[in-house]
């Protein structure tokens, strides 16, 4: 921990996709990040794969129960689910948001025109602004800050590690 330097509570955000979405929530749950962001989360695997008969799927039925721990959670939240997301339903995220605190910063986006499995360059045009947005309207960080966050995130986030090129 030595070599990272001027890492605080405002430096850090939680930020989970689908399957992530259940330890972000349990993350944010038992720390307090700046914010946390979600990203077509679910309440629980059961009410997803409600329908599946996997044997894999349901061993996890039990765990990552996000509606148990949600409430918890005492720091700015963003949900943002497209509407028409036919793996998990946006209506999970509605009932997340519901079951927050009163007590903190929330908001909810729900996008028409995106799906699940949505493209690369909705992170750049319709995901990334909104989080932006969010950061920015409560003030968690400034403008550079928030700028560089985005460079890292958005060059960081695609690409391929060297040790899975080499195997390509």
């Amino acid at each position: 921990m030595n070599n990272i330097k001027n890492i605080t509570k405002k430096n850090i955000f939680v930020l989970g996709r689908s399957l992530g979405t259940g330890p972000a929530i349990y993350l944010a749950s038992k720390r307090s990040p700046a914010a946390t962001f979600l990203i077509s989360p679910y309440t629980t695997f059961a009410a997803v794969g409600k329908h599946s008969k996997e044997e894999d799927f349901l061993s996890l039925l039990n765990h990552f129960r996000s509606i148990d721990y949600v409430e918890q959670i005492k720091s700015p939240l963003l949900f943002i689910h497209g509407k028409i997301d036919q793996l998990i339903k946006y209506n999970e995220s509605i009932k997340l948001y519901e079951k927050c605190s009163k007590d903190i910063i929330k908001e909810i986006d729900l996008i028409d025109e995106i799906g699940h499995n949505f493209y690369l360059t909705d992170w750049g045009d319709k995901i990334i602004p909104l989080i932006k947005n969010f950061i920015n309207k409560y003030g968690l960080l400034n403008n550079s800050e928030i700028e560089q966050i985005i460079i890292d995130f958005d060059n960081k986030f695609y690409e391929i590690p060297e040790e899975i090129k080499k195997n390509l």
